[in-house]
């Protein structure tokens, strides 16, 4: 998400912080100046981490605070800014798990930065699946997995949408595609404002369209009266439903691709990037693989099964690193089609049940008159 430049001379907190609460704001002054408020309890103020407000200069895209002050019982300190070097994403998100950073944005004239967000750049991807034998549509942001579960966001909010005129096998028709969009991003928009929602996802089947976010706990209430937060939406209706899901379980175990989808995702954005750089997927060239084992018998094994599938096995080597057995192979293969898919699934097949994890493949670009 972006963030626009402060009003010239104005000041707008993102929220009145109570006195013992731990909790952060940021605005910007004369557009130029970025000013961090802390309201903390004395016993956590002899604790803060040194990095603490270096962590917020990273969350809202600037590498420094320009200036800082700390109020502690009244008393305002000024603060020196962390080292960059400091700055970490592991360092944000221990932040957010200790609870030192309860909310976090930055307010120009308007908000426009949740405070959900700093630990991590969004990365929606898309995929099909059958759920109770109906073709529905995902698209999840994978980025979220890595900082999942966010601890200040422990709530799950569903908001469904129905389609005025869905396909007959229950997803979108093209005429809806504008008008679909138009609601998602201002649900998005006002959740994020209004709650501080981290928006994780969505999935479409059976006619309907539900857009996944996780709140914090004092927007409990908020959420309950959900309509009233999202407004109207021309021809199209909402319906709404809020859980406690600490553990973000849906969105790891419902929203996110298995093994197959997952594995199809990343050769697909492999295969865009491989296109954008005009490789010829027609022409022939050899693509090498990587599994890793948790033994060299188990290893030993699959190399068998895998010179039987027409693949080319180097030797067993111990990886230390992972503590585990490599073994790279390789095979002429074209990319045309679903070629990639294919062996992908056929050497998943190969190696799963030797305990084997496929970590992916390679190749040379052929591009040009080859």
């Amino acid at each position: 998400m972006a963030h626009s430049s402060g009003t010239a001379g104005k000041r707008s907190f993102l929220r009145t912080v109570q006195p013992e609460e731990c909790a952060i704001s940021l605005f910007h002054i004369d557009g130029d100046t970025t000013i961090a408020t802390a309201v903390i309890s004395a016993d956590d103020f002899a604790a803060a981490p040194a990095t603490l407000y270096g962590v917020i200069a990273l969350a809202i895209g600037f590498m420094v605070v320009t200036r800082g002050l700390l109020t502690r019982h009244g008393r305002e300190t000024r603060i020196e800014r962390a080292p960059e070097s400091d700055v970490t994403s592991d360092a944000i998100d221990r932040a957010y798990a200790e609870g030192w950073i309860d909310d976090l944005g930055v307010r120009g004239a308007n908000l426009v930065y949740s405070s959900a967000m700093p630990a991590w750049e969004q990365g929606f991807d898309i995929y099909m699946a059958n759920v109770d034998g109906a073709r529905t549509s995902f698209v999840v942001d994978l980025n979220a997995a890595a900082h999942a579960p966010v601890a200040t966001h422990p709530i799950r909010v569903q908001v469904r949408v129905k389609l005025l005129r869905p396909r007959p096998d229950g997803l979108r028709d093209e005429s809806e595609l504008e008008g679909m969009g138009s609601v998602e991003d201002g649900i998005e928009q006002r959740l994020t404002e209004a709650l501080d929602a981290i928006y994780v996802g969505r999935f479409l089947g059976v006619g309907a369209t539900t857009f996944v976010f996780y709140i914090p706990q004092d927007a409990r209430a908020v959420a309950e009266n959900l309509g009233d937060v999202i407004g109207p939406l021309g021809e199209y209706r909402v319906e709404w439903r809020s859980e406690d899901d600490p553990k973000w379980g849906f969105y790891f175990d419902f929203l996110y691709p298995d093994e197959i989808s997952l594995a199809w995702i990343l050769n697909h954005a492999l295969l865009d990037q491989r296109r954008e750089m005009g490789d010829r997927f027609d022409v022939p060239r050899d693509v090498d693989h990587l599994a890793l084992f948790p033994s060299r018998v188990r290893a030993d094994a699959a190399a068998k099964a895998l010179r039987a599938a027409g693949f080319r096995v180097d030797e067993v080597t111990r990886r230390d690193d992972v503590m585990k057995f490599a073994l790279e192979f390789h095979r002429t293969e074209t990319l045309e089609g679903d070629r990639a898919d294919e062996f992908c699934a056929e050497i998943r097949d190969l190696i799963k049940p030797l305990g084997g994890e496929y970590d992916g493949w390679g190749a040379m670009i052929v591009a040009g008159n080859a």
